[in-house]
């Protein structure tokens, strides 16, 4: 099957962004396919990652939806119709930043349509660097000492289930850089390409 969607996952603060952002600034095949979500836009957001909706348009709309989640009380989804318009699309990946819970049905749809996709995890980076890294946002008064530990105990469950999963995940590791992080995954897509 022709390779047509690339997805990354992983857990909060696992560099998917970074990774993300960088795979596009290199490769200029590569595009977001873009989502919907309830939550209030953030700086980190790549651009045109997501579209920031009110609760109402993802009940009024909901059957143009591919899939929907709620996660830490937010909803998020991705239309059949992005994913339509980038598999239509002729050499050029659809990029996406995913939570897990959405790759089977990403998956079976892609596949129906007689295309390809990929799925790289990214992990997380150790619990000692977790809190080092948390230690400057309790310092700051963005967290208190027990979301830290929550989110930490929360990478290390996401990971276990992707390493679990029957999800055939590409692992990016955690002690690389970013541009490694994002040369590896382009090798992937490459030799994917030519094979």
């Amino acid at each position: 099957m022709d390779l047509k969607i690339i997805t990354l996952s992983g857990a909060s603060g696992s560099g998917k962004s970074s990774y993300c952002r960088e795979m596009l600034a290199a490769d200029k095949r590569f595009t977001l396919i873009e989502s919907h979500t309830t939550r209030a836009p953030r700086t980190k957001d790549l651009s045109g990652e997501y579209v920031h909706v009110s609760p109402d348009f993802f009940r009024d709309q909901a059957d143009g939806f591919l899939w929907t989640l709620d996660v830490h009380g937010h909803t998020y989804g991705t239309t059949r119709q992005a994913v339509l318009d980038r598999l239509g699309q002729p050499r050029r990946f659809g990029v996406m930043l995913v939570v897990p819970g959405c790759i089977p049905t990403l998956r079976e749809f892609v596949n129906a349509q007689g295309a390809g996709i990929l799925h790289f995890h990214c992990l997380s980076p150790s619990a000692e660097k977790l809190r080092e890294r948390f230690g400057r946002r309790i310092a700051r008064g963005d967290m208190t000492p027990e979301e830290a530990e929550r989110r930490i105990t929360d990478c290390a469950t996401v990971d276990d289930d992707a390493r679990r999963s029957v999800i055939p995940y590409r692992f990016v590791p955690a002690d690389i850089t970013i541009p490694e992080a994002a040369e590896q995954m382009l090798a992937v897509v490459r030799s994917l390409r030519s094979g």
